[in-house]
């Protein structure tokens, strides 16, 4: 198994078991392959149970460093059962625990080894702030 919970640095270059296995390709070199133009992206996955499914998108690209590696993503499909877990990261910066780019629509943290979920309700006060346990 992979820990994906790094930092900043860490996500700008590969890390992981290898393209075969839980593999990140690395921030740097996701712009280097759409910085010409956008791609076409397929994701591939298998379940616990060796189900397989998968996700395309027709327009795939990921801006520079200088703008926090922003994702363009576009014309979704899948197979059955598969949603666009996507869409609402388009135009989205890259962020990670050390460097928030995501302009504190959603912020994730750790707390007593679990993920909780802060949503900040933008019409709402801080006071007012929501919160759900995933």
């Amino acid at each position: 198994s992979v820990d994906f919970y790094r930092n900043w640095t860490q996500y700008q270059s590969e890390f992981g078991e290898g393209p075969d296995g839980n593999y990140w390709i690395g921030l740097n070199s996701l712009y280097a392959l759409t910085a010409s133009g956008p791609r076409k992206l397929r994701i591939l996955m298998k379940a616990w149970n060796d189900s397989e499914h998968w996700a395309e998108y027709s327009s795939f690209s990921v801006g520079p460093e200088s703008d926090k590696y922003r994702l363009s993503v576009f014309g979704f499909s899948g197979s059955a059962g598969i949603g666009d877990s996507l869409a609402n990261h388009n135009g989205m910066q890259f962020t990670t625990w050390d460097a928030d780019h995501d302009s504190n629509r959603w912020q994730l943290r750790k707390r007593e080894s679990r993920c909780v979920l802060v949503q900040q309700l933008l019409l709402r006060p801080p006071e007012r702030r929501e919160q759900r346990r995933i």
